[in-house]
């Protein structure tokens, strides 16, 4: 929840256009806040109650209402405030967090939000507090790594070849990789660190899409530079490109669930290609094309990876939604120009709406011979 709440808080702060957007729907609720589908009259005249696109325009109304109060201003600090705070009482002594309170710290679960802050982080969307709680997350982190990395070494020199760090281990080389936490470490964590990174350059050919991409972040953070972009090249070799789709994966070793679909693959290659190959604008953009038709056609119960998503397109260009050289921001919907209001002016609006009450109680009232109707089909929008 924090997560979510403190990328939509930057979000509106790099982003004015949708702050404003928000405003104007908040304004006339009743009338901004509804699907287009619903108000076209003559749609409504036909037996749309036997197709699915009634339960899709209540469902896109529905959630045009919870975007509105999720960005409004007045609370999406608070949120962050209130999440923030029950984070870290889950925050053990020790710097680890456990799946409930009072139970020993999980491998797992810190892992997990180390790696949502970091990615804060390397958004430039953190502030102290998450910076702080991110640290000790990663010191604790590193301890169970170097219980790893002994036993490992107790391995090769038992005569154990193929010895290869785990999942887990990959992940902590991840994290520190996002936010550079390599040189904060005493010399023992770096010396772990180092061993790793080494025996996961060795470690390709058995990784999925996702793994190679996280593991090709891990090694360039690291300097290996070479073998971070032979795995590069072995991610596009599968990838799928299409006109109309952009370039996605279609293959077993891109990881797939009902829960989270395609997204990480497709988020951490992307990552990947920002971070070791940002001058390959065009298939960045057409994996990021792919994301945007899937979201359309797909309704994604997945918070954390629709927010990753987002990351997709920030990630080393947290600047991507701001206005470009002067020039404000264009919003579109179906490939239309969608207005923007260049400043919100409140007390215009109830003037606006003041003339328009009374122009239409005049209209009615000689409509009607002096019976007046509360009806208004005056619209506050045409300025």
């Amino acid at each position: 929840a924090y997560y979510v709440n403190a990328v939509g808080r930057k979000l509106m702060t790099l982003t004015p256009a949708i702050k404003q957007t928000v405003e104007l729907w908040n304004v006339d609720k009743d009338k901004n806040l509804k699907s287009g589908l619903l108000e076209n009259g003559e749609l409504k005249n036909m037996l749309l109650s036997e197709t699915p696109w009634v339960a899709e325009a209540e469902k896109e109304t529905d959630n045009m209402r919870r975007l509105a109060a999720f960005y409004d201003d007045n609370t999406i600090g608070s949120r962050c405030a209130l999440w923030m705070n029950k984070l870290k009482k889950l925050q053990r002594y020790d710097g680890s967090f456990a799946w409930w309170t009072g139970m020993i710290g999980s491998r797992y679960v810190t892992s997990s939000v180390a790696e949502t802050l970091a990615r804060l982080k390397a958004m430039d969307m953190a502030d102290d507090e998450c910076n702080d709680m991110r640290a000790k997350a990663v010191n604790w982190l590193g301890g169970e790594i170097a219980s790893e990395c002994n036993a490992m070494r107790k391995l090769e020199k038992k005569g154990a070849k193929d010895v290869r760090p785990s999942g887990f281990a990959a992940d902590y080389l991840y994290i520190c990789a996002l936010t550079d936490a390599r040189k904060d470490m005493t010399l023992k964590r770096q010396a772990d660190y180092d061993y790793l990174v080494a025996h996961l350059a060795l470690q390709n050919a058995d990784l999925s899409i996702e793994g190679k991409a996280r593991a090709a972040v891990a090694l360039a953070a690291a300097g290996r530079n070479k073998e971070a972009l032979t795995l590069l090249e072995s991610m596009r070799q599968y990838l799928v490109c299409k006109p109309d789709m952009g370039c996605y994966y279609d293959t077993p070793k891109a990881g797939y669930s009902w829960r989270n679909y395609r997204i990480p693959t497709q988020v951490a290659v992307i990552e990947a290609l920002q971070r070791l190959q940002p001058s390959d604008a065009k298939t960045i953009a057409d994996m990021q094309l792919w994301l945007l038709q899937s979201k359309r056609t797909q309704g994604w119960d997945t918070p954390l990876n629709t927010v990753d998503a987002v990351s997709a397109f920030l990630v080393n260009d947290a600047k991507a939604l701001t206005m470009a050289d002067g020039k404000p921001a264009v919003l579109k919907v179906d490939g239309k120009h969608l207005p923007v209001a260049k400043r919100l002016d409140m007390s215009r609006l109830r003037r606006r709406a003041t003339t328009c009450a009374r122009s239409q109680l005049r209209k009615q009232a000689v409509a009607h011979r002096g019976v007046l109707s509360t009806h208004s089909g005056c619209s506050l929008w045409r300025m």
